[in-house]
């Protein structure tokens, strides 16, 4: 791709075809817009002092259509590129899966290298669900998503020894005040540790202790069990 993107003439089809109605295609230009997609990680390079800003904003700084801000970062960085996009999701569809039976939660984040910048959910996702769907919205009752962030995850996936605290199981517990839980990791600073979470216990060893980690890494590598 980042080949193909040195030819102007190719360039020039592509920009053609984010303004047309192509069926099937999810195009996100049409959808939301160049002010929407924000780059969030360039693990090297000059283009690093772009995380951060929208495509929209880089254009901008660079005198460049936001398209060909996108081209030539994408052929500079040969693809390496992490984005986030804006506005593609309906807070009503959320709070609707929410309360649904079967649904879990899992945050998707991506860990990145040091000094990259990933998404806050990767550092605020159940926090997130606790402190401002649960405790604010009230879309699910705290016992439900506690349910839905460990034993249900765990047995849907074939982790036998996870997700309950019974004698046998693996000793993985965090404690937490219901009344202060809160994520605090923003777009522009993403690695910020929650409010409201004292201990974190991983197979008996505590690694958070009043809100400091301890050093400690006493987690391992999950298999599954699969059912017979």
């Amino acid at each position: 791709m980042s080949e193909r993107l040195r030819d102007p003439s190719v360039r020039e089809r592509v920009k053609k075809e984010f303004n047309a109605d192509i069926p099937g295609w999810e195009n996100f230009i049409k959808l939301i817009g160049w002010e929407n997609i924000l780059i969030n990680s360039v693990p090297s390079g000059k283009n690093k002092v772009f995380e951060g800003r929208t495509l929209a904003e880089i254009g901008r700084l660079e005198g460049k259509d936001p398209a060909d801000a996108a081209f030539d970062l994408i052929v500079e960085e040969d693809g390496d590129i992490g984005i986030i996009l804006f506005n593609i999701m309906s807070e009503d569809d959320i709070e609707r899966l929410m309360g649904q039976e079967f649904s879990m939660f899992g945050s998707d984040g991506l860990y990145v290298l040091p000094g990259a910048r990933p998404h806050p959910r990767l550092y605020g996702t159940f926090p997130r669900i606790l402190g401002e769907y649960v405790r604010r919205r009230g879309v699910i009752p705290l016992e439900e998503a506690v349910r839905k962030m460990t034993s249900l995850p765990a047995q849907r996936l074939g982790l036998a020894q996870k997700g309950l605290i019974k004698e046998g199981m693996d000793a993985d517990i965090v404690i937490f005040d219901k009344d202060e839980i809160e994520d605090r990791a923003t777009y522009q600073d993403p690695c910020r540790y929650p409010n409201g979470v004292y201990y974190v216990i991983v197979n008996g060893e505590v690694v958070v202790e009043n809100g400091k980690h301890t050093g400690k890494r006493p987690g391992k590598l999950l298999r599954r069990v699969k059912a017979r």
